[in-house]
């Protein structure tokens, strides 16, 4: 599972009140195998170390082959991701933020099934 977007709100660093916290202790807690990216939030930082999940550079983040994934945060980065390098992941769109941007099949919240 990758959970794109680590912070509270997208194209800021504040992570205090991110929803994506709890989630992802949730899908550890189901045993999902759960992978983060953020462009705010850099493995290497201590701010990583808070997540219950390695976090990857956005760059990385295409070259993971994951089952689902969920769009906690939409930084104007991922914008660019590029969604056919992906296998076929069922994708969660948290904030209504895709627009069409993925061919793969996308369950956006409070919409259903596209």
């Amino acid at each position: 599972m990758l959970v794109l977007g680590l912070t509270y709100r997208a194209d800021v660093a504040e992570t205090r009140a991110t929803p994506a916290r709890p989630l992802v202790d949730a899908l550890n807690a189901a045993g999902a195998a759960v992978v983060a990216t953020d462009p705010f939030v850099a493995a290497d930082e201590r701010e990583a170390e808070t997540f219950a999940a390695p976090v990857v550079p956005p760059a990385d983040a295409t070259s993971r082959d994951p089952d689902a994934v969920v769009v906690v945060t939409p930084h104007r980065e991922f914008e660019s991701l590029d969604w056919s390098a992906f296998d076929d992941p069922v994708v969660f769109d948290g904030r209504d933020a895709l627009d069409d941007g993925t061919p793969h099949p996308t369950y956006t919240l409070g919409r259903g099934w596209e």
